[in-house]
């Protein structure tokens, strides 16, 4: 779902697939919060139609928390490469953020 609405510059949608208190960091490994935060990161990458690719490592299950190892690929006007470590949690309705 990221991939199909950063490709669409779907930024409102992206908010659908992740919690609201979602923490990260950016690329220059400062610590962001929330939803806002996370806006402010991709809302250019979404608006340059920002293909990014993915290789999944790893997933580590139990119950409902998953910790996924991904690989990521973005080309774009500055083409990067990371390593992501993600941790998603069941939702009530059916689908994981």
């Amino acid at each position: 779902m990221f991939k199909q609405y950063m490709a669409a510059s779907d930024i409102e949608s992206l908010r659908t697939i992740y919690d609201p208190q979602v923490t990260f960091l950016n690329q220059s490994r400062k610590e962001k919060k929330g939803w806002q935060e996370l806006k402010a990161e991709l809302a250019p990458l979404a608006a340059a139609k920002t293909i990014f690719e993915y290789d999944i490592r790893q997933i580590i299950h139990s119950d409902d928390i998953a910790l996924m190892h991904t690989r990521w690929k973005v080309q774009s006007l500055q083409p990067m490469s990371q390593y992501a470590i993600e941790v998603a949690r069941w939702q009530s309705g059916g689908t994981w953020r």
